[in-house]
């Protein structure tokens, strides 16, 4: 399960989606133990049994505050342990470059992300769940805080699409049914829609070219239709480590792959810089240079607790080498030395860097 199936099965689907339905607000934040007694009120979603089988999925969604919460009952005659739930989150308005989540639960609990799941280890530990086993079967109750749902747009409506999914393996053989809200070729799932109090744990708001935001732990990042972050909010005063967290899911070390970067720099109005680096190392391998890897130079000016992106620029690249030396001069005039013999020149410009052409008319 792809974390942007989502996005696939819906062009796959013959019909147009109906309009979105609102997730309505709970009168109070259920306690999330697996037992269902006290959530009340709720969306109700059902997942129809498969032809010939007997396992059923039904849920209610509902939203507290700048929480989701999804309570789930599986019917099913044989719980096992491989026996799996899964719920799989897409904001279709937050663009190509944002993908969808999908978290798994079994019969204990939470289980370990897959890597095409779009989930961190960090981000799974924002969810709370809780199983009960029960007469029938089992049922669950997942609490996703906005911190741990995939890219959203910043601004816009909060269009949400959510496929529940449970995976029925028997301890007879290795095979397994699973039945689905999202089937390939079927009406496309139910649009719901989250109120727009989802964003008001980002405090300050992210500047107008942000188009859309995600949350990691320690804080938040916003893309501006980028791969790589252009703004960046953390829980507390940034520094180099903690924006190396926000920005890369793999943070890498300068030293590590022998890229000098000076850990801070100063322009001269006084503006603290930050350097990150982001990508792969094309070198990694051998002394050959794999062309499709590139290592990017991501700097940032930071205040406190915000970060802005104010140059983008590969670090490591087949064409230029490797990075040997980061500097900035009392101008403001930022260069980067390459293993290569060539330099790069930029000079700031108001709020960014800007490449600097020397000998062009």
């Amino acid at each position: 399960m792809l974390p942007f199936f989502l996005s696939v099965f819906l062009l796959a689907a013959p019909d147009e989606p109906p309009p979105a339905r609102p997730v309505p607000s709970l009168s109070r934040s259920p306690r999330v133990d697996g037992v269902l007694g006290d959530f009340r009120g709720g969306l109700p979603l059902t997942v129809k049994p498969l032809e010939g089988g007997s396992a059923l999925l039904t849920a209610r969604v509902g939203a507290f505050r700048d929480t989701l919460y999804v309570a789930l009952d599986v019917q099913d005659e044989a719980i096992t342990d491989r026996d799996r739930v899964s719920l799989a989150l897409h904001f279709p308005e937050a663009g190509v470059t944002a993908g969808g989540s999908v978290f798994r639960f079994g019969p204990g609990g939470k289980v370990d992300p897959r890597p095409e799941d779009g989930v961190s280890p960090g981000t799974l530990d924002l969810v709370d769940a809780a199983v009960h086993r029960t007469r029938k079967g089992m049922s669950l109750e997942v609490a996703v805080p906005a911190r741990a749902l995939p890219r959203f747009p910043a601004r816009d409506a909060l269009v949400l699409e959510l496929c529940l999914s449970y995976e029925d393996a028997d301890d007879a053989g290795p095979a397994s049914k699973e039945i689905s809200t999202c089937v390939t070729g079927a009406p496309p799932p139910d649009l719901l829609e989250l109120r727009p109090g989802f964003r008001r744990g980002i405090r300050p708001r992210p500047p107008v070219e942000v188009q859309t935001v995600e949350g990691r732990p320690g804080g938040w990042v916003g893309y501006n239709g980028q791969v790589d972050p252009k703004w960046v909010l953390g829980d507390r005063p940034l520094n180099e480590q903690s924006l190396r967290i926000l920005v890369s899911d793999t943070p890498i070390d300068p030293a590590a792959v022998r890229v000098y970067v000076p850990s801070r720099m100063q322009l001269p109005d006084g503006k603290a810089l930050l350097a990150v680096l982001t990508g792969q190392d094309p070198f990694a391998q051998d002394e050959s240079c794999a062309p499709e890897r590139e290592m990017r130079l991501a700097v940032f000016w930071v205040k406190g607790r915000v970060g802005e992106r104010v140059l983008d620029w590969p670090a490591m690249s087949c064409a230029l080498g490797r990075a040997l030396s980061v500097s900035l001069d009392e101008d403001g005039e930022l260069s980067v030395g390459y293993s290569s013999g060539a330099t790069v020149r930029f000079t700031w410009d108001r709020d960014h860097f800007e490449r600097v052409e020397y000998g062009l008319l």
